[in-house]
């Protein structure tokens, strides 16, 4: 299995961007008072941390090329450790936090299979659900797209552009409702291929076209809800303009970004490793350590109070377990997975 080299300090510094937005957007009290344009604003820049996590993990995955059996059980076992792995220990220990009922194993097992199947219990790992399904489907998307020529990568970005566009403006907004299903790139699949889009594509000739079309996606999406309120809705994450939004700064932090301070960029190399571990416990570490002090000041000062803590804790936290526990066991998976 081939792929590009890929891993540099810019993905680091995105995957510590899309980290530090997840918990700005679970971190309360908001700054703004809402409907204003600097709530709106504040929540389409926070809210781009979705998107980028896809587009990243599509820019990775989808680089890689598939060319003989052992690449594809290479891929699958990665996964396995990498994601799954930590992925279930998280569940583990959230259904059992959670756990009320009587004492049996065979009542536990139950609640905890019926959580993780239907992540009603899992919700802040929402996000990991749609990616299990995108890295079962890379290897077969990748050779797909692999294929392609730039002018069919670029036809068929247009195609799902025109399908959000559809979906979200044209049905949900103005009508409600929209019947049509079996896009293959709906939904957040679509930002998993435009990772890979964007590293195809981009080029520093065109690449300032995207950031004129990113900084209209901005304002689209503010003044949209300023103006229509709810008749805008789900102004973030899945609509076009907010797509545009996120890949200009995906765009710009892969491509403009260049720090050469070495402390830094270890910094940074450090704490985004651990970046999974952080999106599974920081919601943990804001409900039982951070919002029990009560932090008070004015809307900014606490906001600011609970973002750090909950970011420095979630990330001690994570170095942690990901030391005595995630990667012990992942060493011992690999070595039974051989």
């Amino acid at each position: 299995m081939t792929s590009k080299k890929h891993h540099s300090f810019n993905y680091d510094f995105l995957r510590l961007i899309a980290m530090t937005f997840v918990i700005a957007v679970h971190t309360i009290p908001k700054p703004f008072a809402e409907n204003t344009i600097g709530s709106i604003a504040f929540k389409a820049i926070l809210f781009m941390c979705n998107g980028l996590f896809y587009m990243l993990s599509g820019c990775l995955n989808l680089d890689k090329v598939f060319e003989s059996k052992e690449d594809y059980v290479s891929f699958y076992k990665n996964k396995i450790v990498t994601i799954l792995l930590p992925f279930i220990l998280g569940c583990i220990f959230v259904s059992l936090y959670t756990y009320e009922g009587e004492f049996s194993f065979s009542l536990i097992a139950n609640d905890l299979i019926y959580d993780f199947l239907s992540n009603h219990t899992y919700i802040f790992l929402w996000f990991v659900y749609p990616l299990i399904g995108m890295l079962l489907s890379t290897p077969f998307l990748s050779k797909m797209l692999h294929s392609m020529s730039d002018w069919e990568l670029k036809l068929l970005f247009g195609i799902g552009m025109g399908w959000q566009v559809a979906s979200i403006y044209f049905a949900n907004n103005l009508f409600g409702v929209f019947g049509f299903s079996g896009w293959f790139l709906s939904s957040w699949v679509f930002h998993f291929f435009i990772g890979y889009f964007i590293k195809r594509i981009v080029t520093p000739n065109n690449k300032y076209k995207f950031y004129i079309f990113s900084i209209l996606g901005f304002f689209v999406t503010v003044l949209g809800k300023y103006f229509l309120k709810d008749a805008y809705t789900n102004p973030n994450d899945l609509a076009p303009a907010h797509i545009l939004l996120t890949m200009g700064l995906f765009i710009l932090i892969t491509e403009e970004i260049n720090i050469n301070n070495t402390f830094f960029k270890k910094i940074v190399h450090i704490i985004s490793s651990h970046s999974f571990s952080v999106y599974l416990v920081h919601d943990y570490v804001k409900n039982h350590i951070v919002n029990p002090l009560n932090l008070s000041g004015s809307p900014w000062i606490a906001f600011s109070k609970n973002f750090i803590l909950t970011l420095f804790l979630s990330v001690i936290l994570a170095i942690v377990i990901d030391t005595i526990l995630i990667r012990p066991l992942q060493k011992i998976i690999r070595n039974i997975l051989k």
